[in-house]
């Protein structure tokens, strides 16, 4: 193209105008910067296009949320597990240690508590043995000898569980009829001061008489006595909330006392 004898490069040649030159502040030349505008390929996202990147990415999203909820679901279980073992480990260690060296003198009818004794160290004596052979049976109350005192051994409420409300089959009998108390074991000093013995997770039947709670079709006292000097102590424990927690555990705990209990009944006195 030509304006006055003068060739023009435009758009008959199929390429832009050439940049005029303009003069800057101090008289020189430059090219101006070119000015364009988006082109047609520039252009936002339709509504279409963003529903089906949604379609697309809610699977995904879907997966890594129930990945994520089974991971809190299980540790969720296993440190309810772990509380549940720590409780027991701690109840069995320390109603072993209660009576270990003693003699027990009574089991209730219900199997919930018993009575016992432990050999009783006078001060200033190096020994429970008196000088003919014979033991000085007895308590230690608030660091006083106590002879012939006596302390209990005892399971105490300190809620209820009730199957049908839990929606949760405790004992794993196949029904939701079931009604559990839970609570803790405490031993009862001479002069009735407590001494707690575990955490609150023993489960005992709500009737208060013994039930089946290992399925093998016999009763379950807590506290069993032989007689002589076999103590069965049978544990259903669950820590947690019922809800949440694993499930009860069933402990069958054996203690041989060193002392056979006395041939004669022992009596309330």
């Amino acid at each position: 193209m030509e304006i006055g004898g003068m060739p023009i490069r435009g758009s008959d040649d199929g390429k832009p105008p050439a940049q005029a030159a303009l003069p800057d502040a101090n008289g020189r030349n430059v090219a101006a910067t070119p000015v364009t505008r988006a082109g047609r390929g520039r252009r936002g996202h339709t509504i279409l296009e963003l529903m089906v990147a949604l379609a697309l990415a809610a699977p995904v999203m879907l997966m890594i949320w129930s990945g994520s909820s089974s991971v809190v679901t299980a540790s969720g279980v296993a440190v309810s597990s772990a509380a549940s073992e720590a409780s027991l480990r701690a109840t069995i260690r320390n109603v072993r240690r209660a009576v270990a060296a003693g003699r027990v003198l009574h089991v209730a009818s219900d199997g919930l508590s018993l009575v016992y004794q432990q050999p009783l160290r006078l001060p200033g004596e190096a020994t429970a043995v008196r000088e003919d052979g014979s033991v000085r049976w007895g308590e230690a109350a608030d660091g006083a000898a106590v002879a012939g005192g006596v302390s209990v051994l005892t399971f105490v409420e300190d809620d209820q569980l009730v199957e049908g409300d839990l929606g949760r089959d405790l004992n794993e009998d196949g029904d939701l009829e079931d009604a559990f108390l839970r609570g803790h074991i405490e031993t009862l000093l001479p002069g009735g001061r407590p001494r707690i013995l575990s955490p609150p997770v023993v489960l005992v039947d709500a009737d208060a008489s013994p039930a089946d709670l290992d399925g093998d079709g016999e009763t379950d006292p807590l506290f069993q006595w032989n007689g002589e000097s076999l103590l069965t102590v049978k544990l259903l424990t669950l820590a947690g909330a019922p809800g949440r927690a694993s499930p009860p555990t069933f402990t069958r705990l054996q203690i041989h006392l060193p002392n056979a209990s006395p041939r004669e009944p022992w009596h309330d006195q």
